[in-house]
């Protein structure tokens, strides 16, 4: 009789040590003395009635919030605010750097590169062409198309593949230009998105923009 309540005493123990473990792990209480516990080295979490904030170890000053009873205009108003701030805060900070080194504003580099991406794998650089691949429209591109032609950055001439339609060339000007600017751009969006967010973080801003994207 004793040996057969020593060993439920056991097994009770037992359990009882995982569950400490596992409240342990996420910073609850200890679920039989209600003692609070310290969070495991892992996770950080802070608790809060009006957030649920986690802390991850890697990144502390990074907070994933966890509103689970958020209404859906709530988030769908809070991610398109938050999209548009950082479209503008990075925006302004990489035309800032690239305009100060090279002299170019952000939509000349974005042409710049789309026409040099371009032009290693196809005869006639089509203006329809590059509004398809800069997701611009038309009447954009083309303003923008015609400051560069008067700065001698690009040129315009009928595509020699078949006669019809312009092919939008890249002067040396313009190539000079974008090379020019090239270091100076990369490190601009390294310091300022890339260098900031995690591998995880930035497979998931490609995906978000594949997704909207596959959609057009």
């Amino acid at each position: 009789m004793a040996r057969a309540v020593n060993q439920e005493q056991g097994r009770i123990g037992g359990v009882a040590e995982r569950l400490r473990a596992q409240f342990h792990a996420v910073g609850l209480d200890d679920p039989l003395t209600g003692r609070h516990r310290a969070p495991s080295s892992s996770l950080h979490v802070t608790k809060n009635l009006d957030r649920r904030l986690v802390t991850c170890k890697e990144n502390p000053g990074t907070l994933l919030r966890m509103s689970p009873t958020r209404r859906p205009e709530t988030a769908a108003r809070d991610a398109w605010r938050a999209y548009r701030r950082l479209q503008l805060l990075v925006d302004a900070e990489v035309a800032r750097d690239l305009e100060r080194a090279s002299g170019l504003s952000l939509p000349d580099h974005e042409v710049l590169s789309a026409v040099v991406e371009m032009a290693g794998g196809e005869h006639c650089i089509r203006v329809g062409r590059l509004t398809a691949r800069m997701g611009w429209a038309h009447a954009r591109l083309s303003r923008q198309l015609g400051r560069m032609e008067r700065r001698g950055l690009i040129a315009r001439e009928p595509c020699e593949l078949d006669g019809r339609g312009d092919d939008v060339l890249l002067t040396d000007a313009g190539r000079d230009a974008y090379e020019r600017a090239a270091p100076a751009h990369a490190a601009s969006v390294e310091r300022h998105l890339t260098g900031l967010l995690t591998p995880e973080q930035l497979d998931v801003l490609i995906g978000i923009e594949r997704t909207i994207a596959d959609r057009r």
